[in-house]
């Protein structure tokens, strides 16, 4: 179970950073929201390793309070919500399979 959660987080941290990057890069230039995009690629790459699994859903750890801004920590836990949803509707759709 845990490892299909870690890979649904994963699967969705790619595809945000691979949308955002992709949407923004025109012909032969980088505009500036391709670096600031990157930058948001780099905050979730960084706190991946502040994100842990209880129970069934993902938290922040209480120590990047400490190293992120609270504009970076918006971002990550907006992240986490949005992925545990995904999760959330996940482990509802494989309850209603058994019943």
């Amino acid at each position: 179970m845990f490892k299909k959660s870690f890979a649904i987080f994963a699967a969705t941290l790619l595809l945000i950073s691979s949308f955002l990057t992709l949407s923004n890069v025109k012909a032969d230039t980088i505009s500036p929201a391709v670096t600031q995009e990157e930058s948001v690629t780099d905050l979730f790459s960084k706190a991946n390793k502040y994100v842990t699994l209880k129970g069934k859903f993902f938290v922040l750890d209480k120590t990047a309070e400490n190293l992120f801004t609270n504009s970076e920590i918006e971002k990550i836990n907006t992240q986490i919500s949005q992925t545990n949803k995904m999760l959330a509707e996940t482990y509802s759709a494989e309850n209603a399979k058994k019943s």
